[in-house]
């Protein structure tokens, strides 16, 4: 049989130093390709302007109702960054309650639609109890 020379070994110590660099580059790499969750509507909109607008505090929980009119005069409805018709807005609205019931909704309304339109989407929005609907804008310039 063999005789094994039993000594006593120590593991060596793993060194930390470079753990920090390592975070960090993860970190900026992570920053880098993260996209932030963003809406922006298909068609230009005509925003209505004003003073003292205020910016929403979480964004990650609005989500994006855009209403206008095409180059060709057709109505569109888009959420977030899909068009929709009434009913699928109605139905995907159905399921972004229960996940979410802080949701928040953003309305981007053209100046060119017309206002029966828009009450029927709020009509719906009061129907999906969606608590909480901003209103988009741009903010007026002041010439001084």
């Amino acid at each position: 049989m063999f005789m094994r020379n039993k000594r006593n070994r120590q593991i060596p110590t793993l060194n930390t130093a470079s753990l920090p660099d390592l975070i960090f580059t993860m970190l900026f790499f992570f920053m880098l390709v993260t996209n932030m969750r963003e809406s922006t509507p298909q068609s230009p909109l005509d925003l209505p302007t004003g003073e003292h607008l205020d910016n929403t505090k979480d964004e990650s929980l609005v989500h994006y109702i855009y209403i206008g009119v095409t180059e060709d005069g057709v109505d569109f409805v888009q959420l977030d960054d899909q068009r929709v018709s009434l009913p699928e807005l109605e139905k995907r609205l159905s399921a972004l309650s229960p996940n979410a019931p802080q949701a928040t909704i953003a309305l981007g309304i053209d100046g060119k639609v017309e206002m029966n339109r828009v009450e029927h989407i709020k009509q719906v929005l009061r129907k999906k109890k969606i608590p909480v609907i901003y209103y988009l804008g741009t903010e007026k310039e002041n010439p001084d």
